[in-house]
């Protein structure tokens, strides 16, 4: 970690993570049929039902680099601009002895839509990168944050299907391309103290309504693209809203627009009772001074992805 000055920081990170033993259901099947039908007395009897326990195989290993990079400074005749950005690039993820891939071996599925088997066929993105720019001033706070995940191949190889002109092609054969486009939205967001405990607030979600990437496989096909890297590509959505602000620990009060209006989840806070502060599970607060009250409204700028 680099911080040249009080006000600013830089850090990177390298990471790498085993994990053995991966738990994967239906490896060994055992079938149960039902008796021969005397209709068919030399067919066996029809199958009522396939037996695949769950069972620990194999392993995953996971490479890759996180930078962050955080500014802020006083500018007496507007207020504080502050700056945090956020840069994940996935090295490998490979999968060793599960799935497609033979005792020993392992796939490399970093940048593609693998492994197509779990977590709803999701892809894995090789990169992803956020910037927040925010504007502090006395009671209110306002500023956009631009949101990217790059492309990745259609490709698996956990199901042989290893690219355009390799062997098994795409998973979606017909779509030439054979690659899923990146995506980068801009997100406003606002809020206003009224009192020293009640704040309203406003984000625009895609305020320039750029459509989400075609991805044929996202979630099995069910909806052509991905709501993990690109939901918010489904259309601009407003979120106004408001809550008490805590200063102790105590009852607080929230109130948002109905999840039907935006297609939105609006799990959005979670209240960390040791810190007595509203936190983001999954979106980082810029660091800097500043009163804790002031803190914990910039940590409430941004809505998790």
């Amino acid at each position: 970690m680099l911080q040249p000055i009080k006000s600013a920081s830089l850090s990177a990170d390298w990471y790498k993570i085993t994990r053995r033993d991966y738990i994967l259901g239906g490896a060994v099947f055992s079938v149960i049929r039902g008796p021969v039908q005397s209709a068919f007395p030399t067919l066996p009897g029809p199958i009522i039902g396939i037996i695949g326990p769950y069972e620990n195989l194999g392993k995953d290993v996971t490479s890759g680099l996180e930078f962050d990079a955080q500014a802020r400074h006083d500018f007496s005749w507007i207020g504080t601009i502050s700056f945090h950005g956020t840069w994940t690039h996935l090295i490998y993820y490979e999968l060793c002895g599960l799935f497609a891939a033979a005792p020993g071996q392992c796939l490399n599925v970093a940048g593609t839509h693998g492994p197509s088997g779990i977590s709803g066929n999701t892809g894995t993105p090789r990169d992803r990168a956020q910037a927040i720019v925010a504007l502090d001033r006395g009671p209110y706070e306002a500023g956009f944050t631009l949101n990217y995940v790059s492309g990745y191949s259609l490709a698996d190889p956990t199901t042989f299907n290893d690219g355009l002109g390799q062997p098994g092609g795409c998973r979606s054969a017909w779509y030439a391309s054979c690659r899923v486009a990146s995506f980068t939205d801009v997100d406003l967001f606002g809020h206003y103290d009224l009192t020293r405990k009640l704040q309203i607030n406003a984000h625009i979600l895609n305020v320039l309504d750029k459509d989400a990437p075609f991805d044929p496989e996202a979630n099995y096909g069910v909806k052509n693209y991905s709501s993990n890297w690109a939901q918010q590509g489904a259309g601009r959505a407003l979120l106004p809203g408001g809550h008490e602000v805590p200063v102790l620990i105590g009852p607080r009060a929230n109130f948002h627009a109905p999840e039907s209006a935006t297609s939105k989840s609006m799990s959005r806070f979670a209240y960390n009772v040791r810190a007595s502060r509203w936190r983001f599970s999954q979106t980082p607060a810029p660091a800097g001074g500043g009163s804790p009250a002031r803190r914990q409204r910039r940590s409430r700028s941004v809505l998790p992805r």
